[in-house]
């Protein structure tokens, strides 16, 4: 059995007789090849420095240090179990200049008992910081990019 020869003429002839169709596919492949490094890109700049921290990493080796709260805020847009993070921001002196820094948590308990200018423990280590016993809270961005792998193994 011998193989049907295809050349890139005969793709050509065969983009030309299908023309909406394939002018169609073209164009999704094209929007998909600018639309999936614009999404990486977004990601990237839409974490805040505060969801890389290494949570165990800085406790285990930073400086307890005391930092006084500068805010609370309710992050709206994000709910985990119908729970909506709480993002703290607070400032701190360590040797001798002061550094503000922001903290993600769910703990939401012991954050409501917060208000401004009220003192808590921080661990800072290597520029960053974490408040001690509340837990931090980072949305998982990387499942997101396994809901159409998700998707397609269903149909299938």
């Amino acid at each position: 059995m011998s193989k049907a020869k295809s050349t890139i003429s005969s793709y050509w002839i065969g983009f030309r007789s299908k023309k909406p169709f394939s002018i169609m596919g073209l164009g999704f492949v094209i929007l998909s090849l600018i639309a999936i490094p614009s999404l990486f890109y977004n990601q990237k700049i839409t974490i805040g420095p505060y969801e890389k921290y290494n949570y165990e990493e800085i406790v285990s080796h930073g400086e307890r240090k005391n930092a006084r709260i500068t805010g609370v805020m309710i992050k709206n847009n994000v709910t985990s179990n119908g729970i909506n993070p709480r993002i703290i921001s607070y400032e701190y002196i360590f040797r001798d200049s002061m550094f503000t820094d922001k903290f993600q948590t769910l703990e939401v308990e012991q954050v409501d008992s917060l208000s401004k200018k009220d003192s808590v423990n921080v661990f800072v280590w290597n520029g960053k910081s974490v408040i001690s016993k509340i837990k931090p809270y980072t949305f998982p961005m990387g499942l997101l990019w396994c809901i159409p792998i998700l998707m397609e193994y269903k149909q299938a």
